[in-house]
């Protein structure tokens, strides 16, 4: 009786819970259980507190900001820890209705956020569960996405935007008004900062934006390092003189750095998606992490006594990147941002980031050995998925 018992479990186990998520891959568990013992990982469950809460639910882009004049070098030491946030969401989360009596042409969907946003990071905030939903359920159909006020926004919409939902291919409307045949999909909660329900919505997305659906981390020594920085507030000062010393430590490497003021939607999306590893200050740009390659080693520098990390790690975890938080070493980065969040939360994200090259140095070498883990078993998976 025992021996029937434990051969029922072994079969039963690898399979339980698998369908309570419509992303839940293979690959995805694999690069977790990679890491190796000695990196500390922090995994951050969508508002476990009052504060999370409050730090989700606010603008955290958009707002007024200042640019702090800083004649200090790069001089801090930082640390790192890697993030996993919670992305994705179940079909628990949605409920679909269809008109009656006729065959559907459009799937309609609503966003747990109702309101269109202007600034593009959160309306992409808004875009991305529904283009999940959309593309798992109504792949055959037109696609709407539901958002009130975007007709007032309409003419002043940013490229960013119009450029995401071109290819998205969805329409964004204030209503259904005039739509017939529809099934419409409503979702009541998107539990992290960006939702989607896995890696293969990323990479349909990708497909139809003609980038590369690869995987990073075929070489622990050829491979290409970006560096997104800001031109003013939370600029990083230290670029330069990592690169001069990174490139001594990896010859064969590639590093560059960008800033993306002045480029276009297409453009943004190439750049991130041709790198291995980006490093980059916390900011909006981030939100084209939505174009990054599985196994991608994002290292994200905050500044001090600002430090929420799980806003973009929940995007970059959906595309199967790999995402690290860094911060002043020594410091506890989430208590600091909670004592300055009410009183001087403006002045604190608008600092510059004085992270010490050589530590971020020190960090990339480790994330190299991270991402060859990575890239090992998400290839296998992937040799695994072509021979079914």
């Amino acid at each position: 009786m025992t021996l029937y018992t434990l051969i029922f479990f072994l079969f039963w186990y690898p399979s339980h819970g698998v369908h309570t998520r419509l992303g839940g891959s293979r690959f995805g568990r694999r690069q977790a259980r990679g890491l190796s013992a000695n990196m500390q990982t922090r995994h951050v469950p969508s508002r476990s507190s009052a504060f999370d809460g409050k730090v989700l639910d606010e603008t955290e882009f958009g707002v007024r900001e200042s640019v702090l004049e800083s004649s200090r070098e790069s001089d801090t030491k930082y640390s790192f820890e890697e993030i996993r946030a919670e992305h994705y969401f179940g079909l628990d989360h949605v409920t679909t209705e269809t008109d009656p009596s006729c065959t559907p042409t459009t799937a309609v969907c609503i966003p747990d956020r109702r309101d269109w946003s202007n600034h593009f990071a959160h309306a992409t905030q808004r875009l991305l569960p529904c283009f999940a939903v959309l593309n798992r359920m109504h792949s055959n159909l037109s696609w709407v996405v539901v958002q009130k006020g975007v007709e007032q926004y309409r003419a002043k919409m940013s490229s960013w935007n119009t450029g995401l939902l071109k290819a998205m291919q969805v329409e964004v409307r204030d209503n259904v008004t005039g739509l017939e045949c529809k099934v419409t999909s409503t979702i009541r909660h998107c539990p992290g900062a960006y939702c989607l329900n896995g890696m293969d919505d990323a990479l349909e997305l990708h497909r139809r934006m003609g980038l590369s659906g690869s995987i990073s981390g075929k070489s622990a020594d050829h491979f290409k390092v970006g560096i997104l920085n800001r031109a003013r507030s939370r600029h990083w000062s230290g670029a330069s003189p990592f690169i001069g010393t990174a490139s001594q430590d990896f010859p064969h490497a590639e590093f560059e750095e960008a800033y993306f003021e002045n480029m276009t939607f297409a453009e943004q999306a190439r750049w991130v998606n041709k790198q291995d590893f980006i490093i980059s200050t916390h900011g909006a740009a981030e939100t084209n992490l939505l174009f990054a390659r599985r196994c991608i080693g994002v290292i994200e520098l905050s500044p001090e006594n600002y430090y929420i990390p799980q806003w973009f790690a929940s995007l970059a975890n959906a595309v199967g990147a790999q995402f690290y938080g860094g911060y002043p070493e020594g410091r506890n980065g989430r208590a600091d941002t909670k004592v300055k969040w009410d009183c001087c939360r403006e002045q604190m994200r608008s600092a510059p980031v004085l992270a010490r090259p050589d530590s971020v140095l020190t960090f990339l070498k480790q994330a190299v050995v991270q991402q060859t883990r990575c890239y090992q078993g998400g290839a296998d998976v992937s040799t695994q998925d072509r021979t079914k």
